[in-house]
């Protein structure tokens, strides 16, 4: 019967430290910016990614980032030639950005863009049009956080680790024919 016991106090001891260990995961958060934006011939277009209306979003916790921005030609006219566009993330600084050759963007988010990102939330992304005219759709942010900062989980893991004090904490009792 004691054999039993030990083994089912392991049993739930492992349960209990797995369901723990599931509150501190890094989180994945995604912020898309829907558009369809024209940009003409020597032209630009700005927008911002706004992160601080994310429940899951803190500041100082991002570790890295991928920006996906889509792109296609207009295709309006036979004369048209290739598009060469500029993508600049949060600042010209050659960090996130980069140049493309009508061709959609995709980069991961380096030391500039991930320093704008912790101080304020906010990562602004300028396109402009180097050579050619084209549409500019949507932007996709994809965040890796340190650690999702949510206040639930740690207060019923706190409740679990009680209840389970509580449970080792009793001792059983004496045979009476031992007392």
């Amino acid at each position: 019967m004691e054999a039993n016991m030990k083994g089912f106090k392991r049993v739930w001891l492992l349960l209990l430290t797995m369901v723990l260990a599931n509150f501190a995961v890094a989180g994945i958060i995604v912020d898309t910016v829907v558009q369809r934006e024209f940009v003409d011939w020597l032209g630009g277009y700005a927008y911002q990614h706004d992160l601080n209306d994310h429940n899951d979003f803190a500041l100082g916790n991002v570790t890295g980032g991928l920006l996906e921005v889509s792109v296609w030609d207009d295709s309006q006219h036979w004369f048209d030639g290739p598009e060469v566009i500029l993508f600049q993330v949060d600042a010209l600084d050659w960090d996130s950005g980069g140049i493309t050759f009508g061709h959609s963007f995709s980069g991961d988010l380096e030391f500039g863009a991930l320093a704008a990102l912790n101080t304020n939330g906010f990562l602004d992304v300028s396109i402009k049009s180097l050579m050619g005219d084209f549409y500019v759709g949507n932007s996709v942010l994809t965040l890796y956080s340190a650690v999702t900062d949510v206040a639930e989980p740690s207060t019923l893991g706190l409740l679990a680790l009680g209840l389970a004090a509580l449970l080792f904490s009793r001792r059983p009792k004496a045979p009476k024919w031992l007392a």
